[in-house]
């Protein structure tokens, strides 16, 4: 697993336990079935790990590259 794989899956873990708690809570509290909570929350939870650690992470791979070297013409010229 590249770098950028890794970050991605670990800003989407934490993101979709925070998604999954709170989906679950406000869900609770509107029908008080915890059931019906934990069935929102795990979808809002596994959509947002697809999305962020999925998609984020393949197009961080492909973004990433070489990192650039200035060379000394390119100092006081512009862009």
């Amino acid at each position: 697993m590249t770098q950028p794989w890794q970050v991605a899956t670990f800003r989407a873990v934490l993101g979709a336990l925070l998604s999954l708690a709170l989906t679950t809570l406000v869900t609770y509290q509107s029908n008080k079935s915890w059931e019906d909570g934990l069935v929102a929350g795990g979808v809002a939870g596994l959509s947002y790990l697809l999305a962020r650690g999925g998609f984020e992470g393949t197009y961080d791979q492909k973004r990433e590259g070489p990192p650039a070297q200035p060379q000394a013409g390119d100092v006081g010229r512009p862009p």
